[in-house]
């Protein structure tokens, strides 16, 4: 026994391998598939194949209102997309689920792997219940509701096994009741739902006797041992060593279950459900929302989170693998939770990304993580290979060298610092919801790029500029929503050297809410031999309160981008461009290309705009607009203009 159980408090009886799945042991369930191996897949070629079905999704999918909901959430499609799972019997796929701001309808879609073929199994319920959660959700009278299934559902016995949480509502949607369903897949029906018990569910997975495993999802999470002939929870087993289970995906090896969430990976005797051990932290680099299945061949867990690299956990030898290829591969595909089994028969994988995603994969040769590195020296994205703490490294102050890396980590400074990134990529992650680098002390960031910074507000930042004076030097931010944000307590910013591009409004959120710089602080802007350059929904490339605000020898574009006004001046103050090239674009969000004072949130005691040498490019709108103070400001402009009104 690889794990050890410290404590014996209940015998469910011995849990034999995982029940064999109809259709299995018989090849011609798998013939078509089989075919399409031999005449389609050279895997000693590429560890990746892509599948093309005998027909569309969109062929077989629900097309018309659910009745009950004319109008409204009837995009089939979403059923792989939006926190959903898939079970396998071995021979057919199947697909159930929606949810929250996504799809209502109840019915399951199956992919038979004998043909090749998609089939819709059942049509939508009528959602004319609103007494079971209310007038604003409406469900099924009696039968389970479309909501997120994450690493469930599972079948055995002929029976698709389902269970639900978070339904379709008019305001988004809601967080329970959670319900089970059972589907009958001879009979194309569901049996009434039951609630869930224990509340929401972060995966399942089958036991022998007729009886499932199902992790419980939150604070508090246990897992539970259901009954799938009755529907009804007989046991509650062990909790989550760390006091709560994330969504994910689960898998077994006959003894074990095994839950993949989003920091860890759990084991669970399947006999002895007393206990929940951690095994293994969850690498950065697989991502988020991954499946799990086990390869008996090589006693791995081996984990898929839609793009072309494929992890395995050596469950004797503790240690993560790599899988890759340079051949075709799927990419950026999310959510994938159960939709990632392995197929015994033909020792290949199967993944679903979406109806037009279905791919293969057979294992090969593990690379080495090193060989992922490139240029870099580390990367949170290479097991084994990650970047040292970047918070434990800025957190005494002073100079600090980083290794070259790509570091999906952030930090906060409380101490006058200066970063020298030496080439590093600091990605994704932000801390205290706000941005890569929070400073709260002053802070010079040199050589390093910042990409791909988001939050729900639309606000995110490479920098949240808080208190303290802040240069940048060398610097490439890109893809963010802001580059940086400072607040009313915020020293001078300095940014000179550097790179801007892709940042601004995020209109999933609010278009131009955020901009390449937002400079709100009680000092100067100063910006020199710079590039700002494609700006995003609505967002200017500089928003500057400041007192004084200097942009030099640097060149800002609008095209290519979907910005609004180059520069806004909100408060009005002293505005100087100097020696700059400034190129705007038509049809953005505003046709000026300097707003001055726009908002006039406090008074400058001095107000002028200077732009001397140069070129500027207006695009047939305004070089200067705005009002307050701008009728009494002093205005010089000594520069070469075109497409100016």
């Amino acid at each position: 026994m690889r794990h050890i159980v410290t404590a014996c408090i209940l015998l469910l009886g011995a849990a034999g391998a995982q029940p064999q799945p109809l259709g299995a042991q018989t090849p011609d369930g798998l013939l078509a598939l089989t075919e399409y191996i031999d005449q389609e897949c050279d895997f000693s070629r590429s560890q990746w194949c892509r599948v093309e079905t005998a027909n569309q999704f969109t062929d077989v999918m629900w097309r018309e209102d659910i009745p009950g909901r004319e109008g409204c959430c009837h995009d089939p499609r979403n059923v792989f997309t939006d926190f959903n799972g898939m079970a396998f019997d071995g021979r057919s796929l199947y697909f159930h689920g929606g949810g929250h701001a996504s799809y209502a309808g109840n019915e399951v879609y199956a992919l038979d792997l004998g043909s090749l073929r998609w089939r819709r199994l059942n049509d939508p319920d009528p959602l004319t219940n609103t007494d079971f959660i209310g007038d604003d959700c409406p469900v099924p009278e009696d039968n389970i509701y479309s909501g997120h299934t994450y690493g469930n559902p599972i079948v055995a016995n002929g029976t698709l096994h389902v269970w639900s949480q978070a339904p379709k509502c008019d305001d988004h949607g809601t967080g329970g009741p959670a319900v089970y369903g059972a589907f009958d897949l001879q009979g194309n029906e569901w049996a009434p739902r039951q609630r869930v018990p224990h509340g929401r569910s972060a995966a399942a997975i089958p036991m022998k006797g007729k009886r499932a495993l199902v992790f419980g999802r939150g604070r508090g999470a246990r897992v539970h041992v259901y009954d799938l002939e009755t529907g009804e929870r007989v046991n509650t087993g062990g909790a989550s060593p760390r006091g709560w289970f994330a969504h994910g995906a689960a898998t077994t090896d006959g003894d074990w279950g095994y839950l993949l969430e989003n920091k860890s990976i759990f084991a669970v005797s399947l006999s002895l459900v007393t206990q929940v051990e951690k095994i293994t932290d969850r690498p950065d680099a697989l991502g988020g929302n991954a499946g799990i299945a086990y390869h008996p061949e090589t006693d791995q867990l081996v984990a898929w989170a839609g793009d072309r690299k494929v992890f395995g956990y050596g469950l004797q030898s503790g240690e993560w693998y790599v899988y890759a290829d340079n051949g075709s591969a799927p990419e950026s595909m999310r959510n994938i939770f159960s939709k990632w089994r392995y197929i015994p028969p033909l020792d290949v994988f199967i993944g679903v990304g979406d109806a037009n995603n279905v791919w293969l994969f057979r294992l090969g040769e593990a690379v080495d993580p090193r060989a992922q590195l490139g240029e870099y020296e580390c990367s949170d994205l290479v097991p084994g290979a990650e970047c040292p703490s970047l918070q434990q490294a800025l957190s005494q102050g002073d100079t600090v060298k980083l290794e070259k890396g790509v570091y999906r980590q952030c930090a906060v400074i409380q101490q006058p610092t200066t970063v020298i990134g030496n080439g590093a990529r600091i990605e994704h992650a932000v801390c205290q919801g706000k941005a890569a680098f929070v400073t709260n002390a002053d802070a010079t960031l040199r050589d390093l790029t910042c990409a791909e910074h988001r939050i729900g507000s639309g606000n995110g930042a490479c920098v949240r500029q808080q208190r303290g004076e802040l240069t940048l030097d060398g610097v490439a931010i890109v893809g963010s929503q802001n580059g940086v944000l400072a607040g009313p307590d915020a020293g001078s910013l300095t940014v000179r050297n550097s790179e801007l591009r892709g940042l601004g409004g995020d209109c999933s959120v609010k278009c131009g809410r955020a901009h390449g710089l937002y400079y709100g602080g009680s000092g100067d802007l100063v910006i020199s031999n710079s590039r700002l350059s494609e700006p995003k929904d609505q967002g200017h490339l500089v928003k500057t309160g400041a007192r004084r605000t200097l942009i030099e020898d640097s060149t800002m574009d609008e095209r290519g981008g979907n910005g609004s006004r180059m520069i806004d001046a909100y408060n009005g103050g002293e505005l100087v461009v100097r020696n700059s090239t400034l190129n705007a674009a038509q049809g953005d969000g505003n046709p000026d290309v300097i707003g001055y004072d726009y908002e006039a949130r406090i008074e400058h005691s001095e107000n002028r705009v200077v732009i001397l040498g140069g070129r500027i490019n207006c695009a047939s709108g305004p070089l200067l607009a705005g009002r307050n103070s701008l009728d009494r400001a002093e205005v010089r402009v000594d520069s070469q203009t075109s497409n100016c009104r």
